[in-house]
């Protein structure tokens, strides 16, 4: 019932926030697993730009590296939405 109302893109936006005010830290780096299309929808939202599909850096409940959509955002980037993305976002 609370999908489609803006939570985690407001949640995500609020802990990148906390991230550039309190550490040094120049980016922040995004996964989820390849198909997990809310998830990608959100990193959008959220202004990441779309780096491609890579072997997941959080391993699967099985060990193995899972292929994943990966994106990037800078402490200096707008938090406008990128073109690049794939269709399904």
């Amino acid at each position: 019932e609370h999908r489609g109302r803006g939570l985690m893109p407001e949640a995500l936006d609020a802990v990148i926030d906390a991230v550039f005010a309190r550490t040094d830290i120049d980016g922040v780096l995004w996964e989820c697993v390849l198909g997990n299309v809310a998830s990608m929808r959100v990193a959008r939202k959220c202004g990441f730009r779309y780096t491609g599909v890579q072997p997941g850096q959080v391993r699967g409940r099985d060990g193995e590296a899972s292929a994943s959509w990966t994106g990037a955002l800078g402490r200096q980037d707008d938090r406008s939405v990128k073109s690049g993305w794939p269709a399904e976002a």
